[in-house]
């Protein structure tokens, strides 16, 4: 009688499992075949003024080596209007801990990385939808294709960059809606966590099998 009683709930369980979770992209963690990846205008990229339309690109490339990440972003297709400056956001709590989300860093920019909360309010981010708390950095020479790398131990969540030449700004679609559950809206950046959370479906798994060790202990105690 007891394992008949059971099948309905171990059922539940199963099929709650098999089903696609469609939730919120925004700030979970990017799985290891997305550690490389590419945006372009219009597949994934919206941009305003002369980055309406256009072959511009920012691509991506992630290697973990121990408990480091190399963070390394490609932008090509930039030119008129050349890149003056891009933002590449960082979680909050990155504000008390930024060496360890961002250090090292390399490529054709000048100054150190400015951190800050940034708004389309702000002439210098035209059109930028909401705000963006991150690093922006400034280019050296306006150029048309640039790359930066940098080293932080956080992991790569899914996320928003923000990329501005004369007049035009350029951004990952998902920066328009950040309850959207398509990874194509996003980019991958660091996180402030240092351990790969667990996959949804095995917390779901650990929950079910939690409240059936439950079930089968208040059983025990009625009988």
């Amino acid at each position: 009688m007891t394992g008949r009683r059971m099948i309905p709930i171990v059922g539940a369980l199963a099929l709650v499992v098999a089903m696609p979770l469609q939730a919120q992209v925004y700030d979970t963690a990017v799985s290891g075949e997305n550690f490389s990846g590419e945006r372009s205008n219009g597949a994934g990229l919206t941009g305003s003024g002369a980055y309406a339309s256009g072959t511009q690109t920012i691509s991506w490339e992630i290697v973990q080596t121990g408990n480091m990440f190399s963070y390394t972003y490609n932008f090509t297709g930039f030119s008129a209007p050349s890149i003056s400056h891009f933002i590449v956001e960082m979680s909050a709590n990155c504000e008390n801990e930024q060496s360890a989300c961002l250090s090292g860093a390399t490529g054709d920019y000048t100054g150190e990385g400015e951190w800050g909360t940034y708004s389309g309010e702000n002439p210098s981010n035209p059109n930028l939808p909401g705000s963006i708390y991150g690093v922006k950095f400034d280019t050296s020479n306006d150029p048309a294709d640039f790359f930066i790398t940098f080293m932080s131990t956080r992991i790569p969540v899914w996320g928003n960059m923000y990329v501005k030449g004369g007049q035009s700004g350029l951004w990952n679609d998902g920066m328009e809606d950040m309850s959207s559950d398509n990874i194509m809206d996003f980019i991958a950046r660091p996180d402030t966590q240092t351990v790969v959370p667990e996959p949804a479906t095995m917390l779901l798994l650990g929950t079910g099998l939690a409240g059936i060790g439950a079930a089968r202990r208040r059983r025990r105690q009625q009988s």
